[in-house]
């Protein structure tokens, strides 16, 4: 697979170029292969498969006559491409780490009403039968 390049580069390349003073913004699509199928995203089927990867390639001619077609738009001035090729893994994400669930003090009262906890130091009192929390 093609080396990823520099988005940082490129940007500070992109605003370095003798158009960057009639650009307002640097847009970057960083696509990505997710795990959710298009049928179940766009069609709904719920019974398709999980992605984990997919093979991917582009007709060089059209990407590029894309581009002039683009640059003929108003307000576009800088354009730059960069197209993964061949077979793209869907990367993983890190396991979550659980966290002990800390309630704000906005929380607490809630929690407390619900627990049929006494509120404000026992100056108040609670249902008189608590519900489990939830």
């Amino acid at each position: 697979m093609k080396q990823v390049p520099s988005m940082d580069q490129w940007l500070k390349e992109a605003k370095a170029d003798e158009t960057a003073a009639k650009c307002g913004m640097y847009l970057v699509h960083n696509g990505v292969v997710r795990e959710d199928a298009k049928a179940k995203v766009r069609g709904g089927d719920e019974s398709a498969p999980q992605v984990t990867g997919m093979t991917f390639s582009y007709d060089k001619e059209k990407v590029d006559a894309a581009i002039e077609e683009t640059y003929n738009m108003p307000g576009i001035y800088y354009i730059r491409t960069w197209l993964a090729e061949g077979e793209l893994r869907r990367r993983h994400p890190a396991p979550r780490r659980r966290r002990a669930a800390v309630p704000r003090r906005d929380h607490q009262e809630h929690l407390r009403r619900r627990a049929g906890a006494p509120l404000n130091g026992g100056r108040e009192a609670g249902p008189q039968h608590p519900s489990p929390l939830r």
